[in-house]
């Protein structure tokens, strides 16, 4: 590993929900540092396991890096749960939603949080209104003139006119990555009831790196970083962490980052106390906590309010929100395109926002203490 700048510190980042892995993330942060003055680059260091480590230098090379960048891989569990069939797909979404429906705490959540009630049922919402749209095409042939078209000939027709919604609806929904979404709430809400041991064991093995990274180098200071779903993973790592006194150990110091997070709603909704439980337990250990998120991301729930919605009104040990402009630096102005870019604001937390604004470099490479 190469010597660091002395005020350089380690970022241990989570990505989200994408079975493509962890190319995406990359990408955006490589762009970023690329637009920094002066330029950054990205430079990678190796894989081991599923840990990827990146330093953050300059762009001549000649100098220390000033950032220390490892990335955890997950995709491999994502893909092993993802459903292969629609129809599959279409079941794990009837028993999701019927069992939430059924629930009076999901109620209560919906009217409490609209906005991101509207995200977590629009996948529902979606194949509702195609479903109507195709019983509403029938509906022609039950007046004249094609009333009069002998059996099979109506059959026929609405054959068709059944398999043209149906490749319409699914050229729509890749489109508006409707079927990814679902599969994000998905896996989200199966982590609200376990983790898997898979996917434990991997948490474990990263808060064993950090923890003896930490006591190497106390002076080093610490961010956990994650993004979307990796922002809920985020949490369970540094619940371990705080098992293993590693932010005490810090002299450095430890912030835990999350990035369009989803810990606040899956509280909100889940039937189970253990979630409230691990996450009230992370504000009571006074972890430096910062939310990034945006009213005009949708994704990310951000009108839910943790500290709301664990019952604490006057706030939540070490945990600050911060809402940053994502739909001005995306040059989205009006609610239409907000709604119709939301997979853009989604990952805008990693892009550029123009001189003065917000950028991932206000995070990425924070002012030494």
């Amino acid at each position: 590993m190469p010597e660091l700048d002395p005020g350089a510190h380690h970022l241990y980042l989570l990505p989200g929900f994408d079975p493509g892995g962890t190319r995406t993330v990359l990408r955006l942060l490589r762009q970023e540092l690329a637009q920094a003055e002066p330029p950054l680059k990205l430079k990678g260091l190796g894989h081991r396991g599923h840990l990827s480590h990146w330093v953050v230098q300059r762009g001549s090379g000649t100098t220390a890096p000033l950032a220390w960048v490892t990335v955890l891989s997950w995709d491999d569990i994502v893909r092993r749960r993802w459903a292969r069939t629609p129809w599959r797909l279409c079941w794990q979404g009837l028993l999701l939603y019927v069992g939430y429906l059924a629930r009076p705490r999901t109620w209560r959540a919906m009217r409490r949080l609209p906005k991101a009630s509207f995200t977590f049922f629009w996948p529902l919402c979606f194949v509702l209104g195609l479903a109507l749209a195709a019983l509403l095409s029938l509906v022609p042939l039950l007046l004249p003139p094609l009333a009069l078209l002998p059996g099979p000939g109506r059959l026929a027709l609405a054959a068709a006119a059944a398999l043209a919604w149906l490749l319409a609806g699914v050229r729509e929904a890749e489109r508006r990555r409707v079927s990814w979404l679902f599969r994000a709430i998905h896996f989200s809400c199966g982590l609200s009831r376990r983790e898997g041991a898979d996917l434990a064991a991997r948490l474990d093995a990263f808060a064993a790196q950090i923890a003896a990274a930490a006591e190497a180098e106390p002076e080093r200071p610490i961010t956990v970083a994650g993004h979307s779903t990796g922002g809920y993973l985020s949490v369970n790592l540094a619940l371990r962490l705080v098992a293993r006194q590693v932010p005490q150990r810090a002299r450095g110091g430890f912030q835990l980052l999350t990035l369009g997070q989803n810990p606040a709603l899956m509280a909100s909704l889940s039937t189970r106390e253990r979630v409230r439980r691990e996450l009230a337990q992370l504000l009571d250990a006074g972890v430096a906590w910062t939310d990034l998120t945006c009213r005009d991301d949708w994704m990310s729930f951000a009108e839910a309010d943790l500290a709301a919605v664990l019952g604490r009104p006057g706030g939540g040990g070490g945990l600050r929100h911060r809402q940053v402009p994502l739909a001005e630096a995306a040059g989205l102005a009006t609610t239409a395109a907000v709604l119709n870019h939301q997979f853009v604001l989604h990952f805008q937390y990693f892009r550029h926002a123009g001189a003065g604004q917000f950028s991932c470099l206000h995070w990425l490479l924070p002012p030494a203490p």
